[in-house]
């Protein structure tokens, strides 16, 4: 069963109206036929939600006083001011607003509704929103294309059809990467030492990430999950890595979980399928993770199966 939440307002209703924020000050409609639509990815156990958003065109004022919210302009734009700020963003833009009293238009464009997407994430004790700009907007290709991809693949794959038992894990699974993506646009300074990391060589850190790696790939954990174990900062662990493996902290921890699905799929039972073995082995973008297989063992997932269970017949016979 699909595992997204939705919302539906409309004009006709006005005394119905959204409650995304800690609280909505404001909210009218342009038109008299105005509607909205939200679609949510529930909040996960770190805490991190997502919100579709469509409207035909609606103002609002909202306060927040706990979360973070990052916003990536699909259609139309997002006239936004806080008491220290105010901008227009558009499509391919990214926006992060921080705790804050704000007001905003979204506004469609050439024949479209507004659609955008917005994670809303925690604030971290050690970040508080006392240290931060109400608002943060800019212009960055590779990052919004990230997010953008990310957030239209997991609201595919949660709107499908879904095991009860893969689906706290699915879910998990892809809430540890839009955390990683969140952070990796909104904290490009943020820092979770527990060591100082003047005093601990690269090799030391690599070896505390693979260490957490191989305990926990299974997990929804994200690089920040690890740099945090390994006691030492999301850049500084892309530094060891890259200098001691060559190789970035995600391929790392995509090349282990790749050698688990292999084993799994080489050592077969009646139940294991492509699919089991790559959520067995923390792989949830089943697509991607088969063509990343092919690419590193040279056969596909289905053929290192197919060839397993041949070989396990024969040997029962």
């Amino acid at each position: 069963m699909s595992q997204l939440l939705h919302s539906m307002y409309s004009a006709s209703r006005p005394e119905d109206f959204p409650k995304l924020f800690s609280s909505t000050d404001a909210f009218s409609f342009f038109s008299d036929a105005g509607r909205l639509e939200h679609a949510f990815i529930p909040v996960g156990p770190k805490g991190f939600g997502v919100v579709r958003v469509s409207t035909t065109g609606h103002r609002v004022a909202v306060t927040e006083s706990k979360r973070r919210a990052l916003t990536i302009q699909l259609q139309g734009y997002a006239s936004v001011k806080t008491d220290q700020k105010s901008f227009k963003a558009e499509a391919g833009d990214i926006t992060i607003l921080n705790p804050c009293h704000r007001r905003s238009e979204l506004s469609p464009s050439g024949g479209r509704d507004y659609l955008s997407y917005t994670v809303l994430a925690p604030v971290q004790e050690e970040q508080g929103p006392s240290r931060r700009e109400p608002a943060i907007y800019r212009r960055d290709p590779k990052q919004y294309a990230l997010l953008r991809d990310l957030l239209t693949f997991s609201f595919n794959l949660l709107s499908g059809s879904i095991s009860d038992g893969q689906a706290a894990k699915v879910r998990a699974s892809i809430e540890a990467l839009i955390e990683e993506l969140f952070r990796n646009s909104a904290d490009h300074d943020a820092e979770c030492i527990l060591l100082d990391d003047k005093s601990h060589r690269h090799d030391v850190i690599v070896a505390r990430a693979q260490d957490y790696i191989s305990a926990s790939f299974s997990e929804p954990i994200s690089i920040y999950d690890i740099a945090c174990a390994a006691g030492t900062t999301v850049r500084t662990l892309q530094n060891a890595t890259q200098s001691r493996l060559g190789i970035a902290p995600r391929a790392l921890l995509t090349e282990f979980r790749l050698g688990k699905m292999r084993s799994g799929l080489m050592s077969p039972d009646e139940m294991t399928s492509v699919t089991s073995a790559a959520h067995d082995a923390g792989l949830v973008h089943l697509g991607r993770a088969s063509i990343v297989y092919r690419e590193r063992f040279g056969e596909s997932p289905s053929a290192t199966l197919k060839r397993s269970t041949r070989s396990g017949r024969r040997d029962r016979n």
